[in-house]
């Protein structure tokens, strides 16, 4: 069970990088633009952010109900963070992306943290 998550992670994770260096060797051809190969690198990120969040309340088991709501919770907010974060790279000025980008990963993050301990408290 772990070698398949590992190999998941890892075969994304090579997907991702072969994905940056098409891009950039098609930069350093002429067939894409430096904007694109930078929108569709950080796009990528962004799906692949969607993906591991996904995969937070499957991975991980955990054994009160209070546990699990939080984990649901976290996924969904980093799946959600990540289309954000992809489609922000994607539409978004250059010169704004990164910080909008970051916002949203920020705020899935705070937001499940702030969630968690509101749950333990109400369930405490």
């Amino acid at each position: 069970m772990m070698i398949q998550r590992i190999t998941g992670a890892l075969t994304l994770s090579l997907a991702l990088l072969a994905v940056a260096a098409c891009l950039a060797f098609g930069r350093r051809m002429g067939f894409v633009s430096p904007e694109v190969a930078v929108r569709g690198t950080m796009a990528g990120i962004g799906l692949m952010l969607a993906v591991f969040g996904n995969g937070i309340p499957k991975v991980i088991r955990v054994s009160t109900p209070t546990a699990r709501v939080i984990q649901r919770f976290a996924g969904w907010a980093f799946v959600l963070s990540g289309l954000a974060y992809g489609a922000i790279w994607s539409l978004v000025p250059l010169t704004h992306a990164a910080e909008a980008a970051s916002a949203a990963v920020a705020a899935a993050l705070l937001g499940s943290l702030a969630f968690g301990f509101w749950a333990r408290s109400r369930h405490a």
